[in-house]
């Protein structure tokens, strides 16, 4: 069943390629331009090798050289983030709207992106905001947890410190699963046209009842990405430019390809739910 699924979603994919675009330029050109700065700033450290005596015996001159090409790499790795997520915020409701109006009518390309954009920038940005207070409760939670944990630890000790790795264990699973309850917030707004509550709402219910099929494709999709891109990397990984446009495909590919079956799978359970 899972592949039925996969199969599905990846025949809407090759069918209708071209809405792959604006994702991939999202991803890409954040990665260009982090890509580049680190290559350059590695590059000027590389060549302060040179003088490596001189600065072991003078720390002072060695803070004034490092220092600037730091600074230059997280400024340019910020400014990479911010871009980022100016790129992404346009693309994302976009292609969520593109994919939504491809299943629905057999018909989607780049023609339809403004539209899909325009319908949708507004539902994001609420929807945006909603994830902001879900991972500030959640992050209040976390350190609530470790404050109680290393309390624990503190007068428990042994005891305390596996208390503290079980708890941790425990939170990567529930952050699995609090990221698949939300898989669908955003794709049930668009679908649905629904407010932001509504739509956490119809996620949480919805992955809870589909909780194992959701995961399990999430599963398969994200190691197939990986030996993908590994493979891929390994090929063409350094060579400059040229390498990260390829391997930039690869997350393109399995992030839309996720957001395809996450539309189809939720309107064939909802129109199973309504004609029943």
């Amino acid at each position: 069943m899972i592949m039925k699924y996969l199969e599905k979603a990846s025949a809407f994919v090759m069918k209708y390629y071209l809405i792959l675009i604006p994702m991939y330029v999202a991803t890409v050109i954040p990665a260009l331009f982090v890509g580049s700065s680190s290559s350059d700033g590695v590059s000027q450290m590389m060549g302060s090798l040179g003088s490596l005596d001189y600065l072991a015996g003078n720390p002072e001159a060695a803070v004034k050289m490092i220092m600037p090409m730091a600074f230059s790499m997280i400024g340019f790795a910020s400014a990479g983030g911010f871009i980022a997520f100016i790129l992404k915020f346009i693309a994302f409701p976009a292609t969520c709207g593109m994919i939504n109006k491809g299943i629905d009518t057999g018909s989607a390309d780049l023609s339809d992106f403004t539209p899909s954009l325009s319908q949708n920038i507004k539902k994001y940005l609420f929807y945006w905001l909603g994830t902001i207070v879900v991972g500030i409760i959640a992050a209040i939670a976390i350190a609530i947890l470790f404050i109680i944990l290393g309390l624990l630890a503190g007068a428990l000790k042994q005891v305390g410190v596996i208390l503290m790795i079980l708890a941790m264990i425990a939170m990567v699973i529930a952050g699995i699963a609090v990221a698949v309850l939300l898989s669908f917030w955003f794709p049930s707004m668009v679908i649905d046209d629904l407010s932001v509550m509504d739509g956490l709402k119809k996620s949480v219910n919805f992955a809870l009842a589909n909780f194992w099929t959701i995961l399990s494709v999430n599963i398969v999709v994200m190691i197939l990405s990986a030996l993908v891109a590994g493979i891929v990397g390994a090929i063409v990984g350094r060579i400059p430019i040229l390498g990260v446009l390829i391997v930039q495909i690869i997350p393109t590919i399995s992030n839309i390809l996720l957001l395809v079956f996450y539309f189809m799978f939720y309107k064939e359970k909802e129109n199973q739910t309504v004609v029943e």
